[in-house]
This record gives structure tokens, sequence and C-alpha cells, in this order.
């Protein structure tokens, strides 16, 4: 009993993922500076491989992973998005593209996934019919501005669940029948109509990382209606770009929210 207890207390102290629920938690000890260092290094390796080549960020990797905390957060979004990186490198060396339209039903996007290669979340179709306001409107950037991204979590639950559903029912099935019957690739990556015309930078802050937690796999980030074009201020500001990965993105939106905090009390 004794060493149940000694093992178990050393999970804990460890940080011991299955424990923690598979949340990968960081350690506070001796070994802090060696594991930041090592996590500086990491991202920036990664803010620097050929995907990015041609993005400039106003911050480094080290501020980053000073916003990170303890717990680095990640999400499954991040996976689909690298989904859709691929294919539209591998559409532009071919001369080809993705065919898509906007989808606002679950069963739609199901639907969808038979005969198309991604999925687009419009803005102008969640205002006018799916705002959590319930009130329909023309696309002025009037609604909530977690729309999109509550239409994306529901139309990404839907591909998650019918996914979960083939797996199970080819598992029953014989080899056989598998090699005879293609599976659907349920999880299209999904793009995302990321208006930030809702008000300035601030909310654009807010909903770039909400659009891409949803699991949006990209966000189209258009000039803004409403408020003067922030979306344009923003994107300079190196906030919100296509192909982002999520949590460079939260961490992205933060320095710029803690560099407007800075210049503000000043």
């Amino acid at each position: 009993m004794a060493q149940r207890v000694l093992t178990l207390q050393g999970h804990v102290l460890a940080a011991h993922t299955s424990v923690s629920g598979g949340v990968e938690m960081r350690s506070t000890s001796a070994t802090e500076d060696t594991d930041y260092a090592a996590r500086v290094k990491s991202m920036d390796a990664w803010m620097k491989s050929d995907r990015f080549k041609h993005t400039t960020r106003p911050f480094t990797a080290e501020d980053v992973i000073r916003l990170q905390g303890t717990i680095p957060l990640d999400f499954v979004g991040a996976k689909i998005s690298d989904k859709l990186y691929h294919m539209m490198r591998d559409h532009q060396a071919k001369g080809t593209c993705s065919h898509t339209f906007g989808a606002l039903d679950t069963v739609q996007v199901t639907q969808m996934a038979k005969y198309l290669t991604s999925v687009y979340v419009s803005g102008w179709q969640s205002s006018s019919t799916a705002s959590t306001s319930n009130e329909p409107g023309p696309d002025v950037a009037d609604y909530p501005y977690d729309t999109v991204p509550n239409k994306v979590e529901q139309l990404f639950k839907a591909q998650l669940f019918h996914d979960r559903k083939q797996f199970e029912e080819r598992r029953s099935w014989t080899a056989e029948k598998r090699a005879q019957t293609p599976a659907v690739d349920y999880l299209n990556p999904i793009i995302a109509d990321a208006d930030t015309g809702h008000g300035g930078a601030a909310v654009a802050t807010a909903e770039g990382p909400s659009t891409f937690e949803s699991k949006a796999a990209a966000s189209r980030a258009d000039t803004g209606h409403g408020a003067g074009g922030p979306a344009a201020s923003a994107r300079r500001a190196g906030m919100l770009r296509q192909d982002h990965h999520p949590v460079q993105e939260r961490a992205d939106a933060e320095v710029l929210h803690q560099h407007r905090a800075q210049q503000a009390a000043r």
C-alpha cells in the first residue's frame, strides 16, 4: 500500500500524463529553465519551418512561450489545419483547386463529405440564419462575434460523430468488404469567414482564437464591415492569417493584446 501511495505521489509531482488526463503538464521545479529553453527552441524551429517562410511575425518564439503558461494547449483543429495546408500545396503543384460551398446544417456538411474536399462557413449566411441572438439580418457585423465560431464547432462535432460511426462500423467488416468499400473522409477542413468588423482590433483579438478553438482549419479575414476595416489593421499587426496554427493564434492574439495594453499604459 505504501509503495502504491509513493508511486501515485511521484506521478502527481511529475505531472504524469496518465494522471493529468493526457494534458502535458510542464515542470516548475529545478528543470524550469532547461524546459523553457527547450520549448523556445522547438517553437522557434516550428515558426521558421517551410510552411511559414513567407510569414512575418512582430514577435519572437520566446514571446509565445512566455504567454503559454505551464500547460501548452493543443487543439484538434491544428491537425485539420495541417491537412488543409498540405492539400492546398498539392493543388498548387497540380494547378487544381478544392471545390466547396457554404454549409450551415450538420446533415449538409455530412453529405458534402462524399463529393467535396473542404467546407466553407460564411459570415453572411451565419448572420442571416445562425446568429446566437436569433436575430436575422444582413452581414454588417452587427451580430455576436461568436456566431461563426459556434457554427464551426457544431459542424465539426457532426464531422467527428460520423467519422467515429464509420470507423466503428468498418471494424466490424471483413478485410475484403473494407477493400471494396472506400471510406468517406468526413473530416474535411473547415474554412471560416472571420469577420473582424465587430468593433476593432480588441474584438478581433477575442474572435481570432475562438475561431480556431472551435476547430476551424483556416480563416478568411475580410476588410471588415461597419467599423472602418479593422481587419486590415489586425492583419498588419500580424494577428489574423490563413493556415495559422491554433496554439500560435492564441499566443499571437495575446501578444497583440499585451502590446496594446502596454501602449495604453504609457
